[in-house]
């Protein structure tokens, strides 16, 4: 879907909300358009800039973890990062969620840069300022990491932990004021008022942990984000991963030490949006916080196992990386895989017999639609069929198969499915069932209706 918002449109037509519920920081909207322009409009070329952004996101990642880290625990914290499945996964996927982890990746570096020196380079200073005001207008959660570095620069100065002038800092957090209220007022407003955006997020805002229920949704939430970040999250995982980021943050937060101040902050403003149901802190929406949270929890397991023998050091660190380390023949051998349906549509077109028509159900519309975008002779031949939505009144879906039924034979393509609607289409379709194929998240059918058919070929065969 926003691939096809990319293809479809103009760059300046990318600066108005996105159809099909999409939605994108600006910049990387229009980053992806001279990407397409350039190279073309493949799953390679679209998959560039995630790609790209992760790749610097792990080089700019060792570099933070040096500010946070001990030598020792390093490599653990980029074991971590490095073989996160998630991370892994929307290193290739069109989606900005890459592109969230780098800018707070860097964001985190040049504000380090800045704090960890007694007179701050003017550069340091230009690239966190210039950065910071760029941001936002290529991540949408960049915005906590921002107030974070804004309010722990505030209270290290209070305490005459940094020396920046005021004039500096003033004219660093002007530019980023402004430059959040240029996005909010032509970019992210827009994007709020769209209620089916909020309506499939609503379960990822958090409730005011106020009672027994809301505490219960607390904790699915923390141990459903462990688990997304490839950290131990049965529960004495759960608790593990809590202590060892409450002895970091406690330990950082008494020694007023930078790295744990910000990190702390972003996650006091992340959680206090979320809570103000302006912001989910969700599966990928919250993908931009799974660096902060390594570097707690390692920070943490240095804090316990400095000054304890090696074997308590051994055994944190193995219960700590474990399930990451089991994660790791699974990511090489069965990637992370969704919707296959260009299979199938290769499939169709190798096998499609003259005067067989094609059925699309309608969540697989865009899938099939990015894959027919240069083929539009094919796609206009009259033989292509898209369903329509009606998952509130069955009867279209009725209505659409009885449609097909004029036709001799029809394949049907299932993919981004809605609950049972496959088997409901099945079920009212009751044609001769001639082949079936099925991939990760799709499948593909081929009925005959009208027309009898020898005994060996209307059987089934699954493939």
């Amino acid at each position: 879907m926003l691939a096809r918002n990319i293809i479809d449109r103009s760059p300046f037509e990318l600066l108005t909300p996105l159809d099909y519920n999409q939605g994108a920081p600006v910049l990387f909207l229009l980053f992806v358009e001279t990407i397409t322009n350039l190279f073309g409009s493949s799953e390679l070329a679209l998959r560039l800039i995630p790609l790209l952004s992760s790749l610097i996101g792990l080089a700019i990642f060792f570099l933070v973890a040096r500010f946070f880290l001990e030598t020792r625990y390093i490599p653990i914290a980029l074991f971590l990062f490095a073989f996160s499945p998630e991370l892994v996964y929307y290193a290739q996927e069109l989606k900005q969620y890459s592109v969230d982890v780098t800018i707070v990746i860097a964001l985190s570096y040049y504000f380090l840069r800045v704090t960890n020196s007694n007179a701050p380079r003017k550069i340091d200073l230009i690239c966190l300022g210039v950065l910071g005001s760029l941001s936002t207008f290529l991540s949408h959660p960049s915005i906590f990491v921002i107030a974070s570095i804004a309010s722990t620069l505030i209270v290290l100065k209070f305490y005459n932990r940094q020396s920046i002038p005021l004039s500096c800092l003033s004219l660093i957090f002007s530019s980023w004021i402004i430059s959040f209220g240029v996005n909010y007022i032509f970019f992210l407003k827009p994007l709020s008022m769209n209620k089916d955006l909020f309506n499939y997020w609503d379960s990822g805002f958090l409730p005011l942990p106020t009672s027994a229920d809301a505490l219960i949704v607390w904790y699915k939430t923390a141990s459903n984000f462990l688990s997304f970040s490839t950290l131990p999250a049965q529960f004495h995982g759960v608790v593990l991963v809590l202590v060892l980021a409450a002895v970091a943050l406690a330990s950082g937060i008494r020694n007023k030490s930078a790295p744990m101040l910000m990190s702390a902050m972003c996650f006091f403003f992340a959680i206090g949006c979320s809570i103000a149901g302006k912001y989910p802190f969700s599966g990928r929406l919250a993908l931009y916080a799974i660096p902060l949270l390594i570097l707690i929890v390692v920070r943490g397991l240095q804090a316990i196992s400095d000054g304890k023998s090696v074997v308590v050091y051994c055994i944190m660190t193995t219960a700590l990386i474990f399930p990451s380390f089991m994660s790791l023949p699974n990511i090489a051998l069965h990637p992370i895989q969704k919707e296959e349906v260009r299979p199938l549509l290769e499939y169709v077109n190798s096998n499609r017999k003259s005067g067989d028509h094609v059925y699309v159900y309608y969540g697989a519309s865009h899938a099939i639609n990015y894959y027919l975008r240069n083929d539009t002779q094919n796609r206009n031949s009259g033989f292509w069929h898209f369903g329509r939505f009606s998952r509130n009144d069955r009867t279209g879906y009725i209505e659409d198969i009885h449609a097909m039924r004029k036709w001799p034979r029809v394949w049907f393509i299932f993919s981004h499915l809605y609950w049972d609607e496959e088997d409901f289409f099945i079920a009212y379709t009751d044609g001769i069932l001639l082949d079936k194929k099925t991939e990760h998240g799709a499948s593909l059918y081929l009925y005959q209706f009208r027309q009898s058919v020898p005994k060996m070929e209307a059987q089934t065969r699954v493939r």
